[in-house]
């Protein structure tokens, strides 16, 4: 339930993610991040793919994001 004037908890998550993600680019000025959950395990080739990815993302400006799933 919300009370008056309270955020609803995506809206709490979202600015948190603004603000981490502000942090890494903005203040810290990477270029790119690999963004992981606490509980993830990693393939052996987790880096090396996204160390291929990146090459693209240099290379081809319509491609925003990499990722992968399971």
């Amino acid at each position: 339930t919300e009370r008056p004037g309270e955020k609803v908890a995506y809206y709490k998550i979202a600015n948190h993610y603004k603000w981490a993600l502000d942090e890494l680019f903005i203040k810290h000025d990477f270029r790119r991040v690999i963004i992981l959950e606490d509980d993830m395990e990693i393939a052996p080739d987790f880096f090396d793919y996204f160390k291929a990815a990146a090459k693209l993302l240099d290379t081809d400006k319509t491609i925003m994001v990499v990722y992968s799933w399971n």
